[in-house]
């Protein structure tokens, strides 16, 4: 919350991170999301701040596709994760993902 007040201003556009959509979409360690209840009432806290300044918010949507690693699927937050999810059956040919553990 403070991080984005101390950012807004009257009649100011501010745009957040990348936040990842869907427990399928985390590709990135530490990255935040707007899936759950929870998450999106932390992002409500957020916007009332920058809004109480007279600045607008976007929040970027991100899900990491088909470059989404299934190690993630090891974290509590994630563990409903099913597998990865990308938009066609086409693989990625992109070079390596970097996780946690290397």
């Amino acid at each position: 919350v403070e991080y984005y007040s101390q950012r807004a201003s009257e009649g100011g556009l501010l745009i957040t991170e990348a936040t990842c959509v869907s427990v399928e979409g985390v590709g990135i360690p530490c990255t935040p999301g707007i899936w759950t209840t929870e998450q999106a009432a932390g992002w409500k806290k957020v916007t009332d701040a920058v809004h109480a300044k007279g600045g607008k918010i976007f929040v970027q949507l991100w899900h990491m596709g088909r470059v989404s690693h299934e190690s993630y699927k090891e974290h509590p937050l994630l563990a409903s994760r099913t597998g990865v999810m990308a938009p066609s059956a086409v693989g990625w040919e992109g070079g390596e993902v970097h996780t946690t553990s290397g």
